[in-house]
């Protein structure tokens, strides 16, 4: 029986270290992701950019044609505006998933109640 409790002492050392590792490997995967997710949405971003920029100065020089410059500049600014806060209302979201290991943890739950099966043999 002593020999039953340590073994199964020693696998659930062995099991508890491995968890650990693949906690770590989940988290490491999932935060390279969320890296390259955001590499890509720079690139994108900064190209973008330039489009937004041109169009903006042609929808505002249609509009200089039938107001003031000004005001047809502060339109295309309430616009901007308007867009910049929907963009930050959706990376805010987006930033609330959780990183947590899920897959890691449901495994050690199911680790925990083998080793509790095991002890009751």
């Amino acid at each position: 029986m002593l020999q039953i409790v340590g073994q199964v002492a020693d696998d659930v050392g062995t099991l508890v270290r491995k968890e650990v590792q693949f906690a770590r490997q989940e988290i490491t995967e999932g935060a390279t992701a969320k890296a390259k997710s955001g590499a890509a949405f720079a690139v994108a971003a900064v190209l973008g950019l330039f489009f937004v920029g041109f169009v903006a100065a042609a929808g505002a020089a249609k509009l200089a044609e039938r107001m003031e410059t000004w005001q047809a500049i502060l339109i295309v600014a309430g616009v901007f505006l308007v867009m910049a806060v929907a963009a930050a209302v959706v990376g805010m979201v987006k930033m609330r998933t959780s990183m947590a290991p899920e897959k890691a943890r449901q495994s050690i739950k199911e680790d925990l109640q083998w080793a509790k099966a095991q002890l009751r043999r």
